[in-house]
């Protein structure tokens, strides 16, 4: 389906019985709105702030320290649109990658793994969701972390309901 505003959004036919709620598309399609929803749950996320200016990522990296990682908010995945910033001589190179409108600043964090689930619901509202699995490091690719499945229904979804 790709990526669709929450607002306004409208479904192909074949899915229009159970699109995502637009509450959902709007937080999970947007960082910002993601921690927001996060934070309201009241699950950490990592300090952050809205970077829609050069100097709104000065603000934030004198706020939030200097290591850490330039990101846009919309359309980024497996590490494409980011910058890891690890000292204040990287921001302008950050700023002319990717610099702009639209981004997010998150402060550097240091964890042991990252984890990921993926689940679908069927237009007759069965689920099914990949139990969760360790995210490759940057050297690999995400692609590696899920096994490929046949696209007749639900075969190969190892925790289809």
């Amino acid at each position: 389906m790709g990526e669709r505003s929450g607002r306004g959004a409208r479904f192909p036919r074949e899915i229009r019985g159970h699109p995502p709620p637009r509450a959902a598309l709007e937080a999970s399609q947007d960082r910002l709105h993601e921690k927001a929803l996060f934070s309201a749950l009241r699950i950490p996320v990592a300090a952050h702030a809205a970077v829609d200016s050069r100097d709104d990522l000065l603000r934030a990296t004198a706020k939030l320290g200097a290591r850490g990682v330039l990101k846009t908010r919309r359309m980024g995945y497996d590490g494409k649109g980011q910058f890891i910033i690890r000292r204040a001589a990287d921001i302008d190179e950050a700023w002319n990658r990717i610099g702009g409108g639209g981004l997010i600043y998150e402060r550097f964090q240091v964890f042991s793994r990252e984890v990921s689930i993926i689940g679908a619901r069927s237009p007759e509202g069965e689920i099914g969701y990949y139990r969760w699995r360790r995210i490759p490091t940057r050297a690999e690719s995400c692609a590696t972390a899920w096994p490929r499945t046949s696209t007749s229904r639900w075969n190969g979804w190892p925790g289809a309901i």
